[in-house]
């Protein structure tokens, strides 16, 4: 059974919200929107990924880079270590025509945050790759 007020009200919040949206579309768009031209986007190259401190494999000159973006807690990055890193490492950085950087990308949780500082903390000391790979095969 149908509860008229019920119907009303929603009827009048749908009207309101439809006068909304038309009132916002035919505002003047050139006021709101930014021209793109003007605006600074900074150009990414290369050493965008590689400053701050992201650690590389391989070889200097290798004709390509890959940027892994992980996070230690991540499923997905840790079926990407068990079922295709190695292989890219195997076939394409041990042979030069690949070099790697692993920028962290921590949205899991505080624990990601404390496994990518620690995988620093190893870089330091010349054993990122091999913390990274630790972390990966330790990862339940």
């Amino acid at each position: 059974m149908l509860h008229a007020p019920s119907i009303a009200i929603g009827v009048g919040i749908a009207a309101v919200s439809v006068a909304a949206i038309f009132l916002v579309l035919g505002m003047d768009q050139t006021e709101t929107t930014p021209n793109l031209q003007q605006s600074f986007a900074p150009e990414i190259t290369i050493q965008t990924f590689i400053e701050g401190g992201s650690p590389e494999l391989g070889s200097y000159d290798a004709p390509i880079t890959l940027v892994e973006f992980g996070d230690y807690q991540c499923h997905f990055c840790n079926v990407f270590f068990h079922n295709t890193e190695e292989s890219i490492v195997k076939n394409y950085v041990e042979t030069g025509k690949v070099k790697m950087i692993f920028k962290d990308f921590v949205i899991v949780g505080p624990d990601s945050v404390n496994a990518a500082h620690a995988a620093h903390c190893a870089d330091d000391q010349g054993k990122f790759w091999e913390y990274h790979d630790v972390l990966y095969n330790n990862w339940t």
